[in-house]
């Protein structure tokens, strides 16, 4: 891309856009989509409607989060009775929900490669995980945001999403570590980092802003692996999810998202 001079960094206001991504298994997304107002009374609900003409939302810091291979019928919000996943539930009860969406391609980098782009696979020709790469001819939200005067960072939490695979494109920070015991073996793409680890980092760089006084709004892509297999969650509660190991991670991930929020 040619060099651009970038505008006038705007100043952050109070007002926040969130989506949720989750990931579906079976070749669907469902999009969680809602928008804050925080104040000092805490994050209220903003109506969609305020946001969707065309600069409304200017200066708005944009939390995007993604969720592996999560599936509607194992969360609340979709109608399953044993999910704990209330903070989901609570930003779909808020926001707006999906119920039909379907996804680009049933592949972590490759769906995540549209997400950041809006094209298609076949147009940016990410098509697999670990043999595709993004090329830097194609711009994502992060330039865009970034050129336009954002903060931005990504905290990630599998292998397939590393930056040798181009998503760093636009991000001040890409952020991926592996923790020794969720190394598998070499030849495997599944390296991973836990919701709590991918969450602790994620929420030190929003406090370093803060400290340091910054007035630029910020983009900040949060992505959980979790639910993804193999299956091998922190237990909650071995009560209700001894069995479940899928629904334990799904919860897992819920737990820290609050903590994220």
């Amino acid at each position: 891309m040619p060099a651009q001079s970038a505008p006038p960094r705007p100043r952050q206001g109070r007002r926040a856009f969130l989506i949720v991504v989750l990931g579906i298994v079976v070749g669907l997304i469902a999009w969680l989509v809602t928008g804050l107002l925080a104040d000092k009374r805490g994050v209220q609900p903003i109506v969609l409607a305020e946001v969707i003409q065309r600069g409304a939302a200017a200066g708005f810091n944009v939390l995007l989060i993604t969720l592996d291979t999560t599936r509607p019928d194992h969360l609340g919000c979709y109608g399953y009775e044993l999910a704990k996943t209330p903070v989901i539930d609570s930003l779909a009860s808020h926001g707006v929900l999906f119920e039909d969406a379907v996804t680009s391609v049933p592949l972590t980098l490759p769906s995540h490669a549209t997400i950041l782009t809006g094209r298609y696979p076949p147009t940016i020709g990410v098509r697999n995980n670990g043999t595709s790469r993004l090329s830097e001819e194609h711009v994502t939200v992060a330039e865009i945001l970034k050129s336009n005067g954002y903060d931005t960072a990504a905290f990630v939490s599998c292998f397939v999403l590393d930056r040798r695979f181009g998503l760093d494109q636009g991000f001040d920070l890409y952020d991926f570590k592996i923790s020794e015991d969720n190394r598998l073996g070499p030849v495997s793409l599944q390296h991973e980092r836990r919701a709590d680890a991918v969450t602790t980092p994620a929420i030190q760089w929003l406090q370093d802003r803060q400290r340091s006084g910054t007035t630029f709004p910020f983009f900040l892509w949060v992505h959980y692996f979790d639910p993804h297999e193999p299956y091998n969650p922190p237990i909650i509660d071995p009560a209700l999810h001894r069995g479940k190991p899928y629904d334990a991670e799904i919860a897992f991930v819920d737990r820290h998202l609050k903590r994220l929020l």
